[in-house]
């Protein structure tokens, strides 16, 4: 009796240790007295040089009060093809989202399908969240569309391990909070120029996948509707072909929405 207690003693010990996650990551080739602009370079540098990938997500939709789940598969080749598969239970086909160059399709499994600008009301009107010209692929994937500084708006640092810095650009301004000892942005808040808030995300749980770090949960907040993406698989440079984009696009003309 004796035995068996000091054993179950040592296995209750130990199962911490075992279950322990390892630590997040850091950028090795960033610190925080390289400057926040650095950084922004670094990550563009990081994604010209990506060929192609391949995700899998978790995703949950709410909109007011409603809540959807589904499962998506995301595939991008440069330099500008981007698709979007959404299944549903059993992965059943539910929709899927195609981006070329300005030009977004929706098509849905019930054989209908629309066609507008990727920065036009489609996506608007499937998610109930309007990213305005926010690159959808940048959106999704959890990284930072380029931008500049804004020189004129100091940097913030609201605690020793955070920076809020400025990104300008047409009439919105981009807040971005950067997690200094990692060097990683962890929110993102699109602002008009009167600074109202438009919409925001927040990126976690980074992840190392080639040259890339990418978050791997991605949410998208606008008013009661959000976006959420967990993604639990990462595939670079696979050597995708153009087919998979164009797999299942109907030949005829699909009907306009801008």
């Amino acid at each position: 009796m004796g035995s068996a207690l000091i054993i179950c003693s040592l296995l209750l010990s130990l199962a911490p240790i075992s279950c322990t996650s390892p630590p997040p990551p850091r950028r090795p080739d960033w610190n925080h007295q390289d400057g926040i602009e650095q950084l922004l370079r670094l990550n563009q540098a990081d994604w010209r040089a990506l060929e192609d990938l391949t995700a899998k997500a978790s995703i949950a939709l709410r909109q007011s009060q409603r809540r959807d789940k589904a499962t998506a598969f995301i595939f991008f080749k440069r330099p500008d093809l981007f698709r979007v598969d959404v299944r549903g239970p059993l992965y059943t086909s539910i929709f899927t989202v195609i981006l070329q160059e300005d030009s977004l399709a929706v098509l849905p499994s019930d054989g209908r399908g629309w066609k507008g600008t990727a920065q036009g009301p489609l996506l608007a009107q499937l998610t109930g969240i309007d990213l305005g010209q926010y690159d959808l692929r940048f959106a999704l994937l959890g990284l930072v569309e380029p931008g500049q500084l804004d020189v004129d708006q100091a940097i913030q640092y609201p605690r020793a391990d955070r920076a809020i810095a400025v990104l300008v650009g047409g009439d919105l301004r981009r807040h971005i909070w950067v997690d200094l000892h990692r060097g990683f942005i962890t929110r993102e808040e699109v602002r008009r120029s009167d600074g109202t808030l438009v919409w925001y995300r927040l990126l976690s749980d980074y992840r190392r996948v080639g040259r890339l770090y990418l978050p791997a949960r991605v949410e998208i907040h606008q008013g009661e509707n959000s976006l959420s993406l967990v993604y639990d698989k990462f595939e670079l440079d696979q050597g995708l072909q153009e087919k998979i984009f164009t797999k299942g696009i109907p030949s005829a003309d699909l009907q306009r929405l801008d």
